[in-house]
């Protein structure tokens, strides 16, 4: 039981230094993807320390806690948090969950760049939205090799569709807020 406490009091420590560090530096996805790596290796230390649900719920309420210190959550944590809670139900997390969880998140924020596309339009001109189309067209493009970048970089693993998923999460996320300010800004023309 010493062992536990001591893995867990060293966790919190982690995480709370780790998401510090985070609001000091503000670095973009990439340490998303770290986080995601650490809390893998996190979930099977504690599968072979034999950390109950309890335990699992009271570091989720510190990450959580120190998340919302931080203010709005990244697609990323936001998956691993909602993994965690599945975990404290008595479920194992596996990378599928992972998985699936990002894919989730990656669906929802394309549904909104569609969204905001949608808005967009009705308040631009004819050339206007034939611009607009080209740009989307070549974000796009680079939306996608950049996302076949940094899940190269796990080619052949398990955890390549997480990473794949969250990068594609974060560069949509983005695109979204550029496109909304677009469209608040046409608003109060």
């Amino acid at each position: 039981m010493k062992e536990i406490i001591t893995f867990l009091a060293g966790l919190v420590t982690a995480s709370i230094g780790y998401l510090v560090k985070r609001k000091i530096e503000r670095k973009g996805a990439h340490e998303d993807l770290d986080l995601t790596a650490k809390m893998l290796g996190i979930n099977r230390e504690m599968k072979d320390q034999n950390v109950t649900a309890d335990e699992l719920k009271e570091l989720k309420q510190t990450l959580i806690g120190r998340t919302e210190d931080r203010g709005i959550p990244t697609g990323g944590e936001i998956a691993l948090l909602e993994s965690i809670q599945d975990a404290t139900r008595e479920r194992i997390i596996t990378q599928a969950d992972l998985n699936q969880t990002s894919f989730q998140g990656f669906e929802k924020s394309d549904l909104a760049l569609r969204h905001v596309l949608e808005r967009l339009e009705p308040l631009l001109s004819a050339s206007d939205i034939e611009r607009l189309k080209r740009a989307q067209s070549a974000w796009r493009r680079y939306r996608d090799k950049q996302i076949a970048f940094a899940g190269g970089l796990f080619e052949g693993g398990s955890m390549r569709p997480l990473i794949h998923n969250l990068e594609a999460q974060s560069l949509t996320d983005t695109r979204v807020r550029e496109l909304q300010r677009v469209y608040d800004d046409l608003l109060r023309r």
